[in-house]
């Protein structure tokens, strides 16, 4: 069965990294053993707080520390024991203590050794603008190599996942889903994550047991550098079964699986996250093209349903706007139409007086005739007023009505676009 599966790592320095002359604070490995008994994988992400100016090294250190740990389990410990753990809770968290503890236990005295054989470089001290390298209490240095950490161990077709801190880990099975089987550390939020410097490190760290006979194709992890680079868990897992694509187009051939690796991620880092990126996983050869299919599938569904979410959202915020420039329309509207009425009926009144004094003029005295051309240029002041005012709001109705019927164009298109995509996408849905 182990056989039967890639094992692959990749870390690449990330863009912001590049930038500011900072190493590269995360680290990966993966290990099969020689005697195909049995695969490692770890991805740890040392901690960007200059108080962990030797976070890269911590990081390192974690990884070498699972595999060593996970190497040690396998070769002191009857494993045909895992089966009893999924009946025996006290048992599987007894064996889970343990384990962690000793991964702790083991990476504290590693990094404590590291501080003491190497002391603070100068470049150290300018990176991180170190303000002081004498009197370092135990907890400052074992803060110094802050980092999270994420592995696993397959082994007789079982499952053993560890995890101190942010990343997921997506496990994919044979019909296409994908999950992260981790319990969720309600500590990790926005920037904050849990760490293996921590002093309740012990309780923070989580773990599953999971039992991946046939219907477990694959399993896949990384830093948060992946997942920032996204907006949602859903289009980091759609990241990751491109992934899988890549490795099993790739894997026969390892200097084309590593420069298709660091092409991608480089890729991500650049346009996604700016950060150190880092991947490990194992996938099966037996995955098909019917199975890449359904992962496809799943990517164009993600695709159409937030294109759809994106519409929608438009929509709502120009549903406002186009409210507001009907009302503007029509208010303009019946401005004009107002106006125009008083126009035609002074007009026609104006006309009838023109009329009457033409006719008038002949027989009357003066004084009537005063008091004719008085009426006669009040309507002419009036009638030039009305016609000034018709103007002028015939020209905001016209630009009001220009501007409500170009936007409600618009906004007509993306609705029959959104009503398009939601039939694509009930078709993708029924396809399962």
């Amino acid at each position: 069965m182990i056989s039967n599966y890639l094992i692959f790592n990749q870390t690449v320095l990330g863009n912001s990294h590049k930038r500011k002359g900072l190493p590269c604070q995360d680290y990966s490995l993966s290990y099969r053993d020689s005697d195909g008994k049995f695969l490692i994988f770890a991805v740890a992400d040392g901690h960007g707080d200059r108080r962990c100016f030797r976070s890269a090294f911590g990081s390192k250190i974690a990884c070498e520390v699972l595999l060593e740990t996970l190497r040690s389990i396998v070769n002191d410990v009857d494993l045909t024991f895992l089966e009893t753990l999924f009946n025996d809770k006290k048992k599987e968290l007894d064996f889970f203590y343990k384990l962690k503890l000793s991964i702790l236990n083991r990476w504290t005295e590693n990094v404590t050794n590291h501080y003491f054989n190497n002391q603070i470089s100068e470049d150290e001290i300018v990176k991180f603008k170190i303000e002081t390298t004498k009197g370092l209490t135990n907890d400052e240095i074992i803060k110094a190599y802050g980092t999270t950490l994420l592995g696993g161990l397959l082994i007789d077709g079982y499952l053993i996942l560890i995890q101190q801190g942010d990343g997921h880990i997506f496990i994919f099975d044979e019909k296409g889903n994908s999950f992260d089987p981790m319990p969720i550390d309600k500590n990790c939020v926005a920037n904050v994550t849990t760490s293996m410097s921590d002093k309740n490190a012990l309780d923070e760290m989580r773990h599953v047991l999971i039992e991946c006979k046939e219907n477990i194709v694959a399993c896949l992890m990384g830093t948060d550098g992946v997942e920032d680079s996204f907006s949602s868990l859903e289009s980091t897992s759609n990241f990751y079964s491109d992934l899988i694509e890549l490795l099993l187009n790739s894997y026969k051939n390892n200097e084309d699986l590593q420069s298709n690796l660091i092409t991608n991620l480089d890729y991500l880092s650049v346009n996604g996250s700016k950060d150190d990126i880092s991947v490990v996983g194992i996938v099966s050869k037996s995955i098909d093209k019917k199975l890449l299919a359904i992962y496809q599938s799943k990517k164009e569904e993600l695709k159409c349903k937030q294109e759809i979410n994106r519409i929608s959202e438009k929509l709502n915020s120009m549903n406002r706007k186009l409210s507001f420039l009907e009302n503007k329309y029509l208010e303009a509207k019946n401005k004009l139409d107002a106006t125009s009425e008083k126009f035609d009926e002074t007009k026609n009144q104006f006309s009838d007086l023109k009329k009457d004094y033409k006719k008038r003029n002949t027989f009357f005295s003066d004084l009537i005739r005063s008091f004719l051309l008085s009426t006669y240029d009040e309507f002419d002041h009036k009638y030039k007023e009305l016609a000034t005012e018709r103007e002028k709001n015939s020209i905001v109705f016209k630009n009001a009505k220009k501007e409500y019927f170009e936007y409600k164009k618009v906004y007509d298109g993306l609705e029959k676009s959104k009503a398009r995509l939601e039939k694509k996408y009930l078709v993708l849905t029924k396809k399962k």
